[in-house]
C-alpha cells in the first residue's frame, strides 16, 4: 500500500504532524484521495472559531454543546466513530476520535490539552487546571483522585500519562481492526493493509495480526509476522506455526 503524504510524514517524524492529520492520512487509506486535507483543517478552524475564550469548559461548550459533538451509546463499535474525517462530519465518535477533535481545536486556541489511554475510555488532561475531562460524555471533568485511584487499583499507573502519537494512531487501528472483525471481515483487508505498510511499532498485537491475516487468507503475511516474533522471543512454536502456514502458499 501507498501510505498517504500525511501517514508518510508522521512514521517518519510523528513529532511533526498533527495526530489529527495522521488519523485523516488512515481515513485516506479508506476513501482514497478524494477527502481533501486542506477541507479538513477549514473545518476544525471553524470549529476553534466558535469557541468563545481559550480554556478547556469554553472548548467543551463549543463541541459539545452548540457543535453537537457526542459519543456514541447507540452503536460504540460502528467503525465510522474511527474515522476521524467521519466523527467531525457525523459529530459522533467514541473516546479516542473525540479527543482528538478536542486536542486539535485546543492546539488552534494555544490550550495544551494531552491525550490519555485510560483502559477501554480515553481521556484528555488540562494542563493548566490540572483536570481531566473526558469527551465522550460531554467533556465532563473526571475526579481525580478516584481516577488516578483506579489505575493505581488495576496495577497500571502508567496510564496517567500522556499517550504518544504512535499510541494514539496504533489504538485507532485497533478498533477498526476489532469493529470490522466482528461485523464484515471483508472489510479488514485495508485496515491489514495499512498495518503491514507501517513499521513493528504499529501493527498493534502481532499474534492477532496474524491472525487476521491468515483469517483472511493471507498465509504469506501471517508466516512472515509469526517469524519476526519467533525471533524476537526465540520461540520455536511459532517459528513452527509460520512454517505451516508459508507450506499452505504451495
Amino acid at each position: 500500500m501507498d501510505l498517504p503524504e500525511p501517514l508518510r510524514r508522521f512514521i517518519t517524524d510523528p513529532d511533526d504532524v498533527p495526530i489529527e492529520e495522521a488519523l485523516f492520512g488512515v481515513a485516506q487509506c479508506r476513501t482514497g484521495p478524494t477527502i481533501d486535507l486542506e477541507d479538513f483543517r477549514t473545518q476544525l478552524d471553524a470549529l476553534a472559531a466558535g469557541v468563545s475564550e481559550p480554556n478547556a469548559a469554553a472548548i467543551c461548550s463549543a463541541l459539545f454543546g452548540t457543535a453537537g459533538f457526542r459519543g456514541d451509546t447507540a452503536d460504540y463499535y460502528d467503525p465510522r466513530n474511527s474515522m476521524l474525517d467521519l466523527v467531525v462530519a457525523r459529530r459522533i465518535g467514541m473516546p479516542i476520535t473525540l479527543s482528538v477533535v478536542m486536542i486539535a481545536v485546543a492546539r488552534r486556541l494555544g490550550v495544551s490539552l494531552q491525550a490519555i489511554g485510560a483502559p477501554g475510555h480515553f481521556l484528555v488532561f488540562d494542563t493548566s487546571l490540572m483536570q481531566y475531562r473526558d469527551p465522550f460524555n460531554g467533556g465532563a471533568i473526571v475526579d481525580q483522585a478516584a481516577f488516578q485511584q483506579a489505575m493505581a487499583g488495576v496495577g497500571r499507573p502508567d496510564l496517567l500519562r500522556p499517550a504518544g502519537p504512535f499510541e494514539v494512531v496504533s489504538r485507532v487501528l485497533n478498533n477498526l481492526q476489532n469493529s470490522y472483525a466482528s461485523r464484515d471481515a471483508r472489510q479488514l483487508d485495508w485496515v491489514l493493509d495499512l498495518r503491514m505498510a507501517m513499521p513493528d511499532a504499529l501493527h498493534g498485537d502481532q499474534r492477532l495480526l496474524a491472525a487476521l491475516c491468515e483469517r483472511r487468507g493471507r498465509f504469506g503475511e501471517a508466516a512472515t509476522i509469526l517469524v519476526r516474533l519467533g525471533d524476537r522471543l526465540n520461540d520455536d512454536r511459532l517459528r513452527r506455526r509460520a512454517e505451516g502456514l508459508a507450506a499452505r502458499l504451495n
